[in-house]
C-alpha cells in the first residue's frame, strides 16, 4: 500500500482499493458515521490517520469529532454541500422536541451494506500494485497456504477497542451533552422569568404604596 501524491505533497491520499479487507470495513464505518465523505476511491491523510488509530486500538473521541464537524457544516455557506450525520441530527432534534416542517419526509436509500464480499473485492489494477510476494499464494504449496490462512484469520480478528457498542455510546454521550445544555438553558430561562416576575411585583407594591401615600397626605 503506497501513498499517492505529488512532488510538493508526497502523502496526499491512499487508494481505498489498496486497503486490507479489515481496513476497508473500518473505513466504510468511518466515512459514514465519523468523518463523512462521498469519495469512495480516495482516503485522505486525515481519515487515513484516524483509520490507523482505530485499527491499532487507539483512543478516538467520536462524540467530539462529530460535534465539531456538525458545527463546521452548519457554518458552511454552500448550497451544494452534503449534510452528514442525518440520523444523529434527527435524534438530537427529536430529543430537543424540535418541530418538523415535513411530517412525511422522503427517505433516501441507506446505501450499500458493509459485507464481507464487498471488502474482499480486488480489481486487476489493485492486484498489479500489490507486492510480488503476495502473488506466491497461487503456488500449490500446502505449507504456504496453511500459513496464509493463519495470517488471514489473524487479520480479520475483531478489535474490541472501538466496536459498534462504543460507537453507540459515543453518540449517546453527544446526545446527553446536548440535552444537558438544553436543560441548563431552560433552567436559566425559568430563573429569568421568575426574576422578572418578582421585579414586576415589587414595582406594583411601590406604585400601590405611592397611591396610598397620596390619598392620605395629599388630599386637599
Amino acid at each position: 500500500m503506497e501513498w499517492v501524491g505529488t512532488t510538493k505533497n508526497k502523502y496526499q491520499y491512499l487508494r481505498r482499493g489498496d486497503l486490507t479487507p479489515e481496513a476497508k470495513g473500518w473505513y466504510e464505518l468511518l466515512k459514514r458515521s465519523i468523518l463523512g465523505t462521498v469519495n469512495n476511491s480516495e482516503v485522505n491523510k486525515k481519515r487515513a490517520i484516524m483509520l490507523y488509530c482505530i485499527i491499532m486500538g487507539g483512543e478516538v473521541k467520536v462524540h467530539e469529532i462529530i460535534a465539531s464537524d456538525i458545527q463546521r457544516i452548519a457554518e458552511k455557506n454552500s448550497a451544494e454541500g452534503w449534510l452528514h450525520y442525518p440520523s444523529t441530527i434527527m435524534r438530537l432534534c427529536m430529543k430537543a422536541k424540535v418541530p418538523m416542517e415535513d411530517e412525511n419526509p422522503t427517505w433516501l436509500n441507506p446505501g450499500m451494506p458493509i459485507t464481507f464480499e464487498r471488502m474482499m473485492i480486488v480489481t486487476k489494477a489493485q492486484q498489479s500494485r500489490r507486492p510480488q510476494r503476495r502473488r506466491r499464494r497461487e503456488e500449490p504449496r500446502e505449507e504456504e497456504e496453511s500459513q496464509e490462512e493463519q495470517e488471514e484469520h489473524q487479520q480479520f480478528q475483531p478489535h474490541n477497542n472501538m466496536d459498534m457498542t462504543q460507537m453507540q455510546g459515543a453518540i449517546e454521550s453527544l446526545s446527553q451533552q446536548y440535552t444537558v445544555l438544553q436543560e441548563r438553558q431552560e433552567e436559566y430561562h425559568s430563573q429569568y422569568k421568575k426574576h422578572q416576575q418578582r421585579q414586576e411585583e415589587l414595582q406594583l407594591r411601590i406604585m400601590s404604596q405611592q397611591r396610598d401615600f397620596e390619598s392620605k397626605f395629599l388630599v386637599i
